[in-house]
């Protein structure tokens, strides 16, 4: 049979507390790792809507300057005249 002696035994606690910690390190790891990827989502998500505002800005001024484009046409004296 094995020497059994109290050290060995002593050790067996540490060595086991020892690899617990370790996967608790790791598991804050993940944890921090998620909760950036989120932040991260949430992020994007402010951009996208940012980006989908501007260009629903750019579509209103766009149909300002048609519509203003247009009045301007229409007055006298500045559409050109075809030349016969």
């Amino acid at each position: 049979m094995a020497d059994v002696t109290h050290e060995r035994i002593d050790a067996m606690p540490k060595a086991t507390r020892a690899r617990l910690g370790n996967g608790e390190e790791g598991g804050r790891e993940v944890r921090g790792e998620l909760r950036g990827l989120r932040g991260d989502r949430r992020t994007q998500q402010l951009r996208l809507t940012a980006v989908h505002t501007d260009i629903g800005d750019l579509h209103d001024a766009d149909g300002a300057i048609d519509s203003r484009l247009a009045r301007t046409e229409r007055r006298p004296g500045t559409v050109d005249v075809p030349v016969t």
